[in-house]
């Protein structure tokens, strides 16, 4: 559906740059080839190489890593949780038809490779005792089906565009996953930036009112996901015996309020 929508799309094509001239905007791609437009939009995510041309800014690690993978194992219907440790976490989400996807996190530091076992022993040694059915769904997890990376994130960027360059999504604001918002912000981020293209001739225009509508919410978000992160990744005793406690004593509704700003946000 989203192909149909899309018009146009060609696969496989690795953008060098794109650059403003006199004639308009030109997109350099690989072995010289180039395309003009009258607009460039940036959606190429954390390591973004539109995002070059409006600002540097380098990602920033968040302190620890991350492996995920979907296992052929069923759960409860409906089920999406997530699981805190010392320094680490477990998290669950049915996806229907006996299958699970599941995401683990470790402190770590930067670029820490593999332990010599693989990531499946890593992943069974350090979860296996916690609460069912984590030891099931690390169990059926296949190695070589396991994804890991360390996680990353942008501090706030002084603008997302430049011209007729804009950005979107994680090439803008980058968060970590702690409020589980990246994709749910890119979808917001086209949303907007669609609806202000659609009512101004003047491209301009359009992009700082999309800048004006998104940069607020974009860093409100950031800074909700990166508090939850640190919040969960507590390995001092001291922090997480009392964040246990404090989240063992919130009421639910108070748990509720917490994410209204998010999920009762209109566009």
């Amino acid at each position: 559906m989203l192909g149909e929508a899309a018009g146009e799309v060609r696969l496989g094509v690795e953008v060098t740059a794109p650059e403003q001239e006199a004639g308009g905007l030109v997109v350099r791609a690989e072995a010289g080839a180039e395309e003009r437009g009258d607009l460039v939009v940036g959606a190429d995510g954390l390591g973004s190489v539109v995002r070059r041309a409006i600002a540097d800014a380098p990602a920033r690690y968040a302190g620890y890593t991350a492996w995920r993978g979907v296992s052929p194992v069923g759960i409860e219907p409906g089920r999406l949780s997530e699981s805190w440790g010392v320094g680490e976490r477990f998290g669950l989400v049915d996806l229907g038809g006996g299958r699970t996807y599941w995401f683990a996190t470790k402190n770590a530091p930067e670029g820490q490779p593999d332990e010599p076992g693989g990531r499946k022993a890593e992943i069974r040694r350090r979860f296996s005792s916690w609460h069912e059915p984590i030891a099931a769904v690390a169990k059926a997890a296949g190695e070589h089906d396991i994804l890991r990376n360390d996680v990353y994130y942008l501090e706030p960027l002084r603008r997302w565009s430049s011209g007729r360059i804009v950005l979107l999504g994680d090439a803008a604001h980058a968060t970590p996953p702690g409020a589980g918002q990246g994709a749910a912000q890119a979808i917001e981020d086209a949303v907007v930036l669609a609806d202000r293209l659609a009512r101004s001739d003047e491209p301009r225009v359009a992009l700082a009112e999309y800048e004006a509508a998104r940069r607020p919410r974009a860093k409100a978000v950031l800074k909700m996901s990166r508090r939850a992160d640190k919040a969960a990744q507590l390995a001092s005793p001291l922090g997480w015996r009392f964040r246990n406690a404090l989240v063992r004593r919130l009421p639910e509704d108070a748990q509720r309020r917490q994410l209204e700003p998010l999920v009762r946000y209109e566009l």
